[in-house]
């Protein structure tokens, strides 16, 4: 089980350009995790394509908290 509380960003995920190849975060399952008390929950950055790209990541029984200062 993960919990994030408070933070400014609970998680991020960034996939940027690189100069050569490709980069990608793709795949994963983040399971049993909880968001709560954050400014941005889930914060993802990439194209929507390779050569850099986010896609296909799984989450199961995510909870997501928002306070006053969630955005």
């Amino acid at each position: 089980n993960i919990k994030i509380v408070g933070m400014e960003t609970g998680l991020k995920l960034v996939a940027k350009k690189p100069s050569t190849g490709q980069a990608w975060i793709n795949a994963n399952r983040f399971m049993n995790f909880s968001l709560e008390d954050c400014v941005n929950m889930i914060y993802m950055d990439s194209q929507v394509t390779t050569p850099n790209e986010i896609s296909g990541n799984q989450f199961t029984n995510l909870q997501i908290q928002p306070s006053n200062k969630t955005k």
